[in-house]
């Protein structure tokens, strides 16, 4: 709006601009990121990532779409614009993280982001031979060693993960966290080796080796000086 004064005895002041802007109503975030990964919303318009256990306190960032809003992350302080808070991860498999953006006009609106702790675990709490533990095990080659006794040809093999999450692989199928299986071996044999794979949640994996070795009864001697 423009306008000037006029005095009585007719003279006009210079020309004045009032300038008159509307308010954004905008509660909308621009960009979300945990510990400097942007993540995207989903299908549902939902924020959901995931977090490896190994991390208790992942650093959450959101930019609001409009540069005159406020932002402010679980309870901390609002920010213009930006907001950065390191969250502590609850105990549970997932922690609900609440943005609230708050309008240059001063409507709020609260946008919930969501975080999954994943199991980077890839060991294997038991692993047994017809309930036997190991007689050994290399942690260096992953590597657990059986003495067994040659009177049979059947052993039943038992695995058990580490994490309930752990996908555990024998022989081209996997199985949630456990299995049970036989290995057969012949009487005449040596031994017989084994791969399990174990594949964490997040993605990692680690083969292991198992080592059947049948118990020896030679009692020749290679020679005599």
């Amino acid at each position: 709006i423009y306008f000037k004064i006029v005095a009585e005895n007719g003279e006009e002041s210079e020309i004045y601009t009032l300038q008159i802007e509307k308010m954004s109503t905008d509660t909308t975030l621009k960009e979300v990121y945990v510990d400097g990964i942007l993540i995207e919303p989903n299908e549902d318009g939902k924020y959901v990532t995931n977090v490896p256990d190994t991390v208790d306190t992942p650093v959450v960032k959101a930019v609001t779409n409009h540069h005159l809003a406020h932002v402010r992350i679980v309870l901390g302080n609002e920010y213009l614009n930006i907001a950065e808070e390191k969250v502590t991860m609850s105990a549970n498999k997932q922690t609900v993280v609440p943005i609230t953006v708050r309008s240059q006009s001063g409507i709020t609106k609260v946008t919930y982001l969501y975080l999954n702790r994943v199991s980077t675990s890839v060991k294997l709490n038991t692993v047994t031979i017809d309930d036997n533990e190991a007689d050994s095990y290399n942690d260096a080659t992953s590597t657990y060693r059986f003495l067994v006794e040659d009177t049979k040809t059947d052993f039943e093999l038992f695995v058990l993960a580490e994490s309930d999450f752990t996908m555990v692989e024998y022989e081209g199928v996997e199985y949630q966290s456990s299995f049970k299986s036989i290995v057969n071996m012949e009487t005449t044999s040596e031994g017989k080796t084994v791969y399990v794979k174990a594949k964490s949640e997040a993605g990692t994996e680690r083969i292991y080796t198992i080592e059947l070795v049948h118990k020896s009864d030679n009692t020749d001697l290679e020679f005599l000086k």
